[in-house]
């Protein structure tokens, strides 16, 4: 919702997917002919991949699942996309292949649990296209009613009054989902191709 808002700000038309949630279209990601046949129909200059099963508990899990979505959904996206005259395409992935003290460089690579693995396996087939790859966090407020984020829950227990448990071993530079938008719009206009790692000061 937050980036639909910036682009729409920016005078850019937009068509949202979701397979479940009210949306443009909607469609099963992991049904190759469908996929191909929206992307036809509706021939992207750009597609912005915001799609991710983002539970690290569930992912380990339920592996197959955290597969076909992390990974196998950028690849039926970027195969579906070799018919059309090169569209750019920007790939929200994670800094969870990162695993140690200090900053990390795009290439000093740690993968620990299986979430990780499927988002870095997603990466390759992005990276088959004309393609940016950001490796990001980010928080902020859900518009969404059934899905909440982790703002939202920590403000909510807050609220509350509830005692809640987090941690103290994660060090992580997240944005706002508001200046994450905001440099997805910039990307549109410099067309950046490569891995990138995106995070706050």
């Amino acid at each position: 919702s937050t980036l639909i808002y910036n682009l729409k700000k920016n005078n850019f038309e937009t068509i949202a997917h979701s397979a479940s949630s009210p949306a443009d279209v909607s469609f099963n990601i992991k049904n190759f002919d469908q996929v191909r046949f929206y992307i036809n129909k509706i021939k992207p200059n750009i597609i912005i991949n915001l799609i991710a099963l983002t539970d690290v508990d569930f992912c380990e899990k339920n592996k197959h699942d955290a597969f076909l979505i992390n990974s196998e959904s950028v690849r039926t996206i970027t195969r579906c996309c070799e018919d059309l005259k090169d569209p750019y395409f920007i790939h929200i992935s994670t800094d969870h292949v990162y695993n140690h003290p200090g900053l990390s460089k795009e290439n000093n690579i740690n993968i620990i649990n299986h979430y990780a693995k499927t988002k870095f396996e997603g990466e390759k087939h992005a990276l088959n296209t004309k393609s940016i790859c950001l490796r990001t966090n980010f928080f902020g407020r859900s518009y969404s009613v059934k899905k909440k984020s982790f703002s939202d829950w920590v403000v909510s227990n807050f609220k509350e009054k509830k005692n809640f448990t987090l941690f103290d071993d994660v060090i992580f530079n997240p944005l706002s989902m508001e200046t994450l938008s905001k440099i997805i719009t910039n990307l549109i206009f410099n067309q950046k191709v490569g891995v990138f790692n995106v995070g706050s000061k």
